[in-house]
């Protein structure tokens, strides 16, 4: 069956039409947040702030434990670098949950207005670890670093730990900082909580500077981790690196919104909080598209190996048939063949009397040489050399009718694999010799059509004769070969079809169902030297006898 997933080129336009769909919609919301100057897209609501912190935080707890699994059954680096930048990032989202539900008067100094711009820095030295460690993580992926990671927890509580630093550090210096936000026209709000209402003051005015070329490095960070994301799927097939690059393309954004307004302040919600929520989101569902991707991959290997396993033991039991068929050759049908010149000797040298019965008997012989010559080509489909389908048909064909003075015609239809597998080939020649070998000794025909054809439900042979026919209510179904083709037919998980009535002929039709071609296989074009042309009719209908 024909593998219907889409190729890999096919899933890379869909990743960059995302990507370029995705940029193209954040854009548009980029430059109205930056128009908007009476920040008419900012909501302040104290509990929608928390809520929407929340479920961020839970997104990026389930990525980061998500992608502990996937660390522990591949060991690639970047399973543990996105853990740690989810980490980093959590680590302030349970500040802002922390400062907006114990801190409704803005004791903290986490609201805009209060006089000290420390949380935006506390939040801008996050965000720029949280993007390196994401911009590491992308590097890991399109290398496929999976050098041994000796303590996997410090590569996790490394972005953690350079921030409480950072953090240390400018909690120090905090009197020294510059101005995150130039002071201009402020809009006066008041956001309700739970424990009263707290004013708060939402400056109209612009970025500073240093913050602005602060904001610009987890920018420039985003921007080389989607470019490595995605070649990270172009080059690695890796199912959760297109989510990575979508996701990380959000969180880009979100960077972008925060230059036009920075929303850190708890109860102040803008667009680059949904964003930082989707962005954890689509990490989330990558890791879930992975696994399903390495399940479905596990799956095919493990057909795979059912496959494989069944042309082991095809091949034994086609080495086993070579070896008869040499033990046949060099001895019975050698033995065969002396005891027939011996004959042929007493014969000359004998009265009359003795003369009849050894005819009878050299008769015999020749019928037992025929069916033993039969039997070795049908066992050597095993040999290499003779794996032709429609070469091993021909052979087949010959060796039964040989002497016979049949008129036996092969007709191979060109749909029909050249190729196919060898278990499968043995015991479809083990048929037709059989099939052919009653022809010869039962049905005194002198026309035998041999056909093989493709049709939707898989490979139909066909062997039809001219001869004398029979009533198949008589017959019983262990005589005349029929039960030997019933067991091929059995072991090949066909159904084998017998049509007859006396004076109109015989016709044995096997019918294999399925795809029975090796992969790969390639049909070979009439004309060439191993083709036998197909007849230039369908196979005919049995004539009456001669």
């Amino acid at each position: 069956m024909a593998d219907a997933r889409p190729s890999r080129p096919a899933l890379d336009r869909r990743l960059d039409a995302a990507l370029v769909l995705t940029t193209a919609g954040l854009l548009v919301l980029a430059i109205a947040t930056f128009v908007d100057v009476r920040r008419s897209l900012v909501a302040v609501d104290r509990g929608l702030d928390a809520t929407l912190t929340a479920f961020t935080l839970l997104a990026a707890i389930g990525v980061g434990l998500l992608n502990w699994t996937r660390f522990r059954a591949d060991g690639s680096r970047t399973w543990l670098l996105q853990i740690g930048a989810l980490a980093a990032a959590g680590s302030f989202f349970l500040v802002q949950i922390a400062a907006t539900t114990l801190d409704p008067g803005g004791t903290l100094g986490v609201f805009l207005g209060g006089g000290s711009d420390l949380a935006l820095w506390l939040s801008a030295a996050d965000r720029i670890i949280v993007a390196v460690a994401f911009l590491a993580a992308a590097r890991a992926a399109m290398t496929e670093d999976r050098r041994p990671v000796h303590r996997p927890w410090v590569v996790v509580i490394a972005p953690v730990a350079a921030f409480l630093l950072v953090a240390g550090i400018l909690i120090v210096i905090q009197g020294w900082l510059p101005g995150y936000t130039e002071r201009g026209p402020t809009l006066h709000v008041r956001i309700e909580g739970t424990a009263g209402s707290a004013a708060a003051i939402v400056a109209l005015s612009g970025l500073t500077p240093p913050a602005i070329a602060i904001g610009l490095v987890p920018i420039i960070c985003y921007v080389l981790a989607v470019d490595a994301f995605r070649t990270a799927r172009q080059e690695r097939g890796s199912v959760a690196a297109a989510y990575l690059s979508v996701g990380v393309c959000l969180a880009l954004f979100s960077e972008v919104q925060l230059l036009a307004f920075p929303s850190v302040y708890s109860g102040i919600v803008t667009f680059a909080d949904v964003l930082r929520f989707l962005a954890a989101l689509v990490l989330f569902l990558g890791i879930l598209a992975q696994e399903r991707a390495d399940i479905a991959a596990l799956r095919r290997l493990a057909a795979d190996l059912d496959r494989l396993r069944i042309t082991d033991r095809e091949q034994a039991a086609l080495e086993e048939r070579t070896r008869i068929a040499r033990d046949l050759h060099d001895g019975l049908a050698q033995h065969l063949w002396l005891a027939k010149l011996k004959l042929d000797r007493a014969i000359r040298a004998s009265g009359p009397a003795v003369a009849d019965a050894a005819r009878e008997t050299r008769a015999a012989l020749d019928a037992a040489i025929v069916e033993a010559r039969g039997a070795v080509v049908t066992m050597r489909d095993g040999d290499p050399r003779e794996r032709s389908f429609r070469i091993a048909l021909r052979a087949a064909v010959t060796a039964s009718t040989t002497g016979s003075g049949l008129d036996a015609r092969l007709g191979v239809d060109d749909e029909v694999p050249d190729r196919i597998r060898p278990g499968v080939q043995a015991e479809v020649l083990r048929t037709l010799a059989e099939a052919l070998r009653n022809v010869v000794d039962h049905a005194d025909a002198t026309v035998v059509r041999i056909r093989v054809r493709r049709t939707a439900e898989g490979v139909v042979l066909a062997v039809a004769d001219n001869g004398s026919g029979f009533d198949l209510a008589r017959v019983q179904p262990g005589s005349g070969g029929i039960m030997a083709m019933n067991e091929s037919a059995a072991l090949l998980g066909a159904t084998l079809e017998l049509t007859s009535e006396p004076s109109a002929g015989t016709t044995v039709t096997l019918r294999l169902p399925g795809t029975v071609e090796i992969p790969g296989g390639a049909h070979t074009a009439p004309g060439s030297g191993t083709t036998i042309p197909p007849s230039p009719s369908p196979v005919p209908a049995p004539e009456g006898p001669r």
